[in-house]
């Protein structure tokens, strides 16, 4: 297992973006497990909106409550994004977890619907993806964004959740799976967090992965929780 500074050239064999919740701000990177190869941006506003020159270096993706507010930075977030794909791309898949899994939800449609959507520019060549992994997903209630969910999703999706998640309960994380043709279901008794049980990341995760792209040997890097 290797991990470096991520250059400009196309991957040599699959990579994977993988879409964070609060991070702190650090130069993008990849690490390769096996025959794939994950990259990690950092997101570009930061966390407190309110007080963005204080000593907090954490970055997210967006400010609002997902279920009655839009979403501001959400723009900006595509659109870095969008740039990430053109410039590090191809990507085979997307893998997010919380906010950065709702992101990658959104992802996955703008690049399977081949067109911007509300206020959202987004010219895009890179070619849909293959699958995504939404862990502690859910989608965005705002009536402007239902163009993102409808038509339904139809790229695979791995929806996972906790049984017990207190922050994004299960029944919004299914909510966005309903709206996903291709949609398969985790869950596991726990809260907010990446699990780490064996039938997930020994049964789950690998027969998923077959079925999506092919690949027999995958490991799912836990720093995506961070």
């Amino acid at each position: 297992m290797s991990s470096s500074t991520l250059s400009d050239q196309s991957p040599s064999c699959g990579r994977i973006l993988m879409l964070h919740v609060l991070k702190a701000l650090q130069r993008d990177c990849t690490r390769q497990i096996s025959s794939i190869e994950f990259y990690y941006p950092s997101g570009q506003l930061p966390a407190d909106p309110e007080s963005p020159d204080k000593d907090d270096d954490r970055r997210a993706w967006g400010y609002g409550d997902p279920e009655t507010e839009h979403i501001e930075g959400l723009g900006e977030s595509i659109q870095y994004v969008s740039d990430i794909l053109e410039r590090h791309g191809p990507f085979i898949g997307i893998m997010g977890f919380s906010t950065g899994a709702c992101l990658a939800a959104i992802i996955t449609s703008l690049l399977e619907k081949r067109r911007s959507i509300g206020s959202f520019n987004f010219t895009q060549d890179h070619p849909p993806m293959e699958f995504a992994i939404c862990l502690s997903g859910f989608q965005l209630a705002q009536a402007d964004y239902a163009p993102i969910y409808y038509p339904k999703i139809k790229t695979p999706i791995l929806h996972v959740m906790g049984c017990l998640d207190p922050m994004i309960t299960p029944s919004r994380s299914l909510q966005l799976a309903k709206n996903c043709v291709n949609a398969d279901i985790y869950q596991f008794w726990g809260t907010h967090y990446v699990p780490r049980t064996r039938d997930f990341l020994k049964l789950m995760l690998p027969t998923c992965m077959y079925k999506y792209v092919g690949i027999v040997e995958f490991g799912i890097d836990q720093r995506i929780n961070a």
